[in-house]
């Protein structure tokens, strides 16, 4: 797509009625997956006949990259998907029936074979990428893993904000040119611990009542947990819920009633 196309699609679009504009958005999504398909068969070839060694690329990664302008996951990813769909045929039927996808045949790649293929294939047909992961862990050598905690240091975010960017390069400028790349970081925490289904669950469950998508991390997640049952249960946090409680006064405890109703009528005799 020209720069062009760029400024005045978005118009053309605004142009459109919903049933127009679906129908062409149907037919650009089928239009990209063929187009990814066809890109496979290239891949393919293209490691068949080696031109990229001729080219003065090391290899159909190095060219995808550089040449095809590919990130690096987007060229591994469709190097390991031609390399399955070239090796097991019907894994084309799987994904033109998009029954598969392109990440997915990538990550069954290094572990399908000969004698695993059918049940694999059956597996992960319409399959969520945590099912393929925990498939893929039913072939892989068992690790021994242990709860870790060590500190590490992680680069600072840095601000989006054009205005803040600009001046920042240009306070770059001051600065000895030994210390000019230097990222800036910080000091957190990595922890390592091993789960089963039933913590994972209640995971979900809990960043789902957490207001889901607000909450995107574990951290936020167990967190927010963490310092909720610290509240409930913590001796210091129930002495300072008494002690507000005895401060707002002895009858803070009892029900209101009508203030339209006589002070008298508040009195229960004893009978």
């Amino acid at each position: 797509m020209t720069h062009h196309e760029d400024q005045v699609l978005p118009a053309l679009l605004r142009k459109l009625d919903d049933a127009e504009f679906h129908h062409q958005l149907e037919l650009t999504a089928s239009v990209e997956h063929s187009s990814t398909m066809k890109m496979l068969h290239f891949i393919n070839d293209l490691e068949r006949r080696k031109s990229y060694l001729d080219l003065g690329y090391s290899s159909v990664f190095d060219y995808c990259v550089r040449k095809i302008r590919y990130s690096s996951s987007q060229a591994g990813r469709r190097i390991q998907a031609a390399r399955c769909c070239r090796r097991y045929p019907e894994a084309w039927d799987y994904l033109r029936g998009r029954e598969v996808c392109i990440m997915t045949l990538a990550m069954i790649e290094p572990i399908i074979n000969d004698d695993n293929k059918d049940e694999v294939f059956q597996r992960v047909r319409g399959a969520s990428r945590r099912a393929v992961e925990r498939l893929m862990s039913e072939y892989r050598p068992a690790a021994a893993l242990r709860d870790r905690i060590r500190y590490v240091q992680v680069p600072v975010p840095q601000p989006r904000d054009l205005n803040r960017a600009l001046l920042d390069r240009h306070c770059k400028r001051s600065i000895p040119e030994a210390y000019r790349d230097h990222t800036p970081t910080t000091e957190k925490v990595f922890v390592q611990f091993l789960a089963d289904e039933e913590f994972l669950q209640l995971f979900e469950e809990t960043r789902d009542l957490m207001g889901g998508s607000a909450f995107e991390s574990f951290v936020d997640v167990m967190k927010a947990a963490l310092k909720e049952y610290r509240d409930r249960h913590s001796p210091t946090a129930r002495h300072e819920r008494r002690t507000k409680k005895r401060a707002s006064g002895p009858d803070s405890h009892r029900w209101e009633w009508n203030s339209a109703q006589p002070a008298e009528s508040r009195h229960i005799p004893t009978r």
